[in-house]
């Protein structure tokens, strides 16, 4: 996870992380991504309605995806945990750097 820059996150989720949730809207995706104080959820447009949640264990970045394993059963859908591929990171990449971008170098 080299493109999420470890200081810049700490700093996010110290200044606007509560336990509550505090919020960040994406403009660009018209998402609200939440913060909290060890962690940042990120979630997407995509159909199976998948998010990333990145968290720092043992002074390292972690990136946790979930999704729905099958979007076309609606309510009946469950959440599951999945590995990343290229377009989760990318997609990660892009949401994590509007939110750097805004949040840090603003």
């Amino acid at each position: 996870m080299d493109f999420i820059n470890l200081s810049s996150f700490q700093l996010i989720t110290s200044k606007y992380g509560s336990e509550e949730g505090g919020t960040y809207f994406d403009e660009e995706e018209s998402l609200a991504h939440d913060i909290l104080p060890d962690r940042i959820i990120f979630y997407t447009n995509y159909l199976d309605y998948r998010s990333y949640e990145v968290y720092i264990h043992e002074g390292v970045l972690h990136v946790k995806k979930t999704r729905l394993d099958n979007y076309k059963l609606h309510d009946k859908a469950k959440v599951i945990e999945d590995t990343m591929d290229e377009e989760d990171h990318e997609e990660l990449d892009q949401l994590w750097k509007r939110m750097e971008q805004d949040l840090v170098h603003t």
